[in-house]
């Protein structure tokens, strides 16, 4: 078997054929594996056709190349992200940072950019790139805007892809703009899932006997009634409560618990269905612009100040 004929193998062994295949199509004369940025078509030269991480030819047949994605991910995101990393062709590397560090955008900050210099280093501990030469493709971000928390992030060696997002919500919601709608229409509302009921103390009977308890034993009676007065105020803002149900992955007792929650603080109760179309295509290398920002090496995220939400700088 010659060397030419080794390497097709091998590159077809680290292929799926892709969901469009166009057979017996000619390479033109930019040879752009394993991105195709240019195929010739009729003669025609059409681009872009799928282009995406991982598209490639292989004697005239499109496929799907077996990449590696680096993300980094809040924990409340953690349920969601297992079902589509395990149904998944390609390899997704997740780490996942607690949740909670967004209340303190700076915190947030400083502790992804410390993450992305360690990929960028290959000093991270929680990260395993293949030994065979094979690198990430990018690192996504499964963060939102999160008040300006990722903006000034960057990577020297990886692009960043981060979702055109605010929140988490919306990248559960499946867009920024049903998202959007959903804000416009039912103003003051809080919005409970799955990871949010698991990793924090939701707005209920539990966290305000968990309060008021921390604050009698720091502060004492009086100073622990004016405490608790204090955290009524910021929840008079919301007068419903939303719980995103994630398909395949919902759980009846997390959606009673968000119906609880609703009945003890007097707020209107509803529960809508996730789209995981974003997140999928986030994750697994689908990245169309008007959904996500595709910050190259070097560039910093940036806010935008517009409908785009992101944009990036040098």
């Amino acid at each position: 078997m010659n060397a030419s004929k080794q390497t097709i193998d091998a590159q077809k062994r680290n292929c799926i054929p892709a969901k469009r295949v166009v057979s017996t199509v000619p390479l033109c004369s930019v040879n752009c594996y394993p991105c195709v940025q240019h195929l010739i078509i009729g003669g025609q030269p059409q681009v872009p056709v799928l282009l995406r991480p991982g598209l490639c030819i292989i004697e005239g047949i499109l496929y799907n190349r077996r990449v590696l994605i680096k993300a980094i991910a809040c924990k409340v995101f953690t349920r969601e992200i297992a079902q589509i990393v395990a149904e998944s062709d390609h390899t997704i590397d997740v780490s996942y940072l607690r949740q909670g560090l967004h209340d303190t955008p700076d915190l947030l900050r400083t502790t992804l950019q410390e993450e992305i210099d360690r990929i960028d280093a290959a000093a991270d501990m929680h990260t395993q790139v293949h030994s065979s030469g094979r690198d990430y493709e990018a690192i996504v971000l499964a963060y939102g805007l999160c008040s300006n928390a990722i903006c000034g992030i960057r990577s020297k060696r990886y692009r960043l892809i981060v979702p055109r997002a605010h929140d988490c919500i919306a990248m559960l919601m499946g867009s920024r703009e049903r998202y959007q709608k959903y804000f416009d229409e039912h103003p003051g509302t809080y919005w409970y899932s799955p990871g949010w009921i698991e990793q924090t103390v939701m707005p209920g009977p539990e966290r305000v006997e968990n309060l008021r308890t921390k604050y009698v034993q720091e502060y004492g009676e009086e100073n622990a009634d004016y405490l608790m007065e204090m955290e009524q105020e910021w929840l008079r803002k919301y007068n419903r409560c939303t719980y995103v149900a994630w398909k395949h992955l919902d759980r009846e007792e997390y959606q009673q618990h968000a119906k609880d929650s609703a009945d003890y603080l007097g707020w209107k109760y509803d529960s809508v269905e996730a789209d995981d179309g974003l997140m999928r295509r986030l994750l697994t290398g689908e990245w169309d612009t008007s959904e996500v920002l595709i910050v190259p090496p070097g560039e910093t995220v940036a806010p935008s100040y517009d409908g785009d939400i992101l944009s990036s700088s040098l």
